[in-house]
């Protein structure tokens, strides 16, 4: 990363409000991780800017992957059992041709990818409908209360709902 121009610098300023956001949203500490968010955030100001193809892509969607590249780096630098496992994502081409992936840099290697997407197929495919509609509420950052009413059931179903579904993969998928 260069030093930034005043361009960059006044984009940058009218956009902060992502990298709160990203923090807020992630659950991270401010105190311990801003200067590790900012420095993508950063990264990702001077890329879009200077990058016509990133273009094709709002702001928030390229700085919020590149601050998201530069957690996992943080956390695989840290070496943490608690942070290492691998982020599955797939990306499909836009308007020029590229994928976003192709444009900011590749995370992982091909072989991870296409292992971690079949083995997510054989999880989904054990996983009935109403579980991936909680466990996509839980994912988003939603409590199990918060879970319960918005999919119309008490908080313990929804645990119930996890834990069938956790036994039933293991079963299946795992042989546990």
């Amino acid at each position: 990363m260069n030093v930034l121009n005043m361009e960059e610098k006044r984009y940058a300023e009218r956009h902060h409000y992502i990298v709160e956001r990203f923090l807020e949203d992630m659950g991270l500490d401010e105190s311990i991780y801003y200067d590790v968010i900012i420095f993508g955030y950063l990264d990702a100001v001077q890329k879009y800017l200077n990058n016509e193809k990133l273009r094709n892509y709002t702001f928030f969607t390229v700085a919020w992957r590149i601050m998201k590249k530069s957690l996992y780096n943080y956390w695989k630098a840290q070496d943490t059992q608690r942070h290492s496992a691998k982020v599955i994502s797939i990306d499909r081409k836009r308007r020029g041709g590229f994928s976003l992936e192709e444009l900011t840099g590749s995370q992982r290697d091909v072989s991870d990818v296409i292992a971690n997407k079949l083995l997510l197929e054989r999880v989904m495919s054990h996983i009935t409908s109403r579980e991936r509609e909680a466990i996509n509420l839980l994912l988003l950052g939603y409590t199990y209360a918060e879970t319960a009413k918005e999919i119309g059931i008490s908080k313990s179903g929804v645990g119930s709902r996890i834990s069938r579904m956790r036994s039933r993969v293991r079963k299946n998928i795992f042989d546990f």
